[in-house]
């Protein structure tokens, strides 16, 4: 038996999430050496430009600034997407996070 849609809603049908149940779209890929290793000094950089989410800051340029500073450091066998992923949680400020 299916039921029909007449148009009316309750509040409770809106409060009940039917979707998928993927939160997080984002996977952080895994590392196939063992010889990952970032420097304090990369991680205070990226810091020192951190993104704040602020209305006068311009974030395409501290994006281009942060891929300047995590293009600095190569580790062999590790594609440079995982590192960025490992310092994107440093570059942003506490107010994005």
């Amino acid at each position: 038996m299916v039921e029909q849609d007449d148009g009316q809603h309750n509040l409770g049908d809106y409060a009940t999430f039917m979707g998928p149940l993927n939160f997080n779209s984002i996977v952080k890929p895994t590392i196939v050496t063992p010889n990952m290793d970032i420097k304090h000094a990369l991680m205070h950089l990226v810091q020192s430009n951190q993104l704040h989410g602020l209305c006068h800051e311009n974030s395409y340029n501290h994006l281009a600034t942060f891929f300047e500073i995590c293009n600095t450091m190569k580790i062999n066998q590790v594609p440079d997407n995982v590192i960025h992923f490992s310092l994107f949680l440093f570059f942003l400020g506490r107010e994005c996070k």
